[in-house]
């Protein structure tokens, strides 16, 4: 009876010590809902040094994440592609700083990555906009509606385990020596 009893408290010990391990790990998760691209043609809400402003999303961002990438579409109506794009966070005056890449999303459309120092993430809005005053550059949306919205983007991190997940995990690791003990006959 003992023995049936200390193997299956060990297994519901080490599931429970797994369980937790797998929680602290994730990495690279969406932090934000998935506002993925209309790949299908250009469309989307102009933001540029025309508009005199940066378009702004609103976004509700998952609890204890922490900012790692910042993932948009975009496409230029007029001028040649340029690096001088910023991206605002709840109204900042400053841009986040980080690495910018780009690639071909198809149909003129580019992806850009903005890997950004890790911090937590509080924001609930997102302004992206293009600086140049010689070009014209477009939001991709996530419809083909053109008057559609949200744009498309994603924010990209990964999440602070809550206490109680490094409980469980800690907990369980304590309990694994006392469960190994024989009991003396």
């Amino acid at each position: 009876m003992y023995a049936t009893l200390c193997k299956t408290a060990s297994k519901f010990v080490v599931t429970a010590v797994l369980s937790g391990a797998a929680l602290c790990s994730h990495a690279a998760e969406l932090v934000n809902g998935d506002f993925t691209p209309y790949l299908g043609g250009i469309n989307g809400i102009e933001s540029d040094f025309n508009t005199a402003f940066a378009y702004e999303q609103t976004f509700t961002p998952v609890a204890n994440a922490i900012l790692d990438k910042v993932v948009w579409w975009g496409y230029y109506n007029f001028g040649s592609s340029d690096s001088s794009i910023e991206v605002f966070l709840d109204g900042s005056a400053t841009p986040l700083s980080g690495i910018l890449t780009t690639s071909s999303a198809g149909n003129g459309i580019t992806q850009y990555v903005l890997d950004v120092p890790d911090s937590p993430l509080t924001a609930t809005k997102i302004a992206i906009w293009n600086k140049s005053e010689d070009v014209r550059w477009f939001w991709q949306a996530t419809t083909s509606d053109s008057s559609a919205e949200p744009v498309a983007f994603s924010l990209q991190g990964s999440l602070v385990p809550e206490p109680g997940t490094w409980a469980l995990m800690l907990g369980g690791l304590a309990l694994l020596p006392v469960l190994r003990r024989r009991p003396v006959h």
